[in-house]
């Protein structure tokens, strides 16, 4: 185990030379930069077919913001999951996935509600308690 700047052991690294990067709950913490240099970083150093996988709080939750993203002060930013499937794409990762982590607990969410409909409480509920986490899994 390493203690230190996680961006500069990765650029001390050979390129080509590793089968996996994993991050869990880092790029928030990461300036727009950082991410950017994370993401360049990652597709140098991985070797063909190493994967990188990055989770995060899920910023269309906003249930994240009331009950975790906040509570951290040294969370710089939260990043939406399309931008950074993004990044990886155009990096030219062969493969990228998103994958959704931690539900909201059926008993947080909003729950029928006469006159208002099913359709309409299915779409409250997924505008409010969308999944907590997400991961994103790039393959090079």
């Amino acid at each position: 185990v390493i203690q230190g700047d996680g961006l500069e052991e990765l650029k001390s690294v050979p390129d080509n030379s590793l089968g996996g990067i994993v991050t869990i709950q880092v790029v928030e913490h990461l300036s727009k930069q950082q991410v950017l240099d994370l993401v360049s970083l990652s597709y140098d150093k991985l070797r063909v077919g190493g994967k990188i996988i990055i989770e995060t709080v899920n910023p269309q939750s906003l249930y994240v913001y009331a009950h975790a993203f906040y509570l951290d002060p040294t969370h710089a930013q939260p990043i939406h999951p399309l931008y950074l499937s993004f990044l990886f794409t155009e990096m030219k990762f062969s493969s990228v996935d998103i994958q959704w982590r931690s539900p909201v607990e059926e008993k947080n969410k909003v729950q029928e509600i006469d006159g208002l409909g099913h359709d309409n409480v299915e779409r409250i509920n997924e505008i409010l308690f969308a999944p907590q986490d997400y991961v994103v899994v790039a393959i090079k």
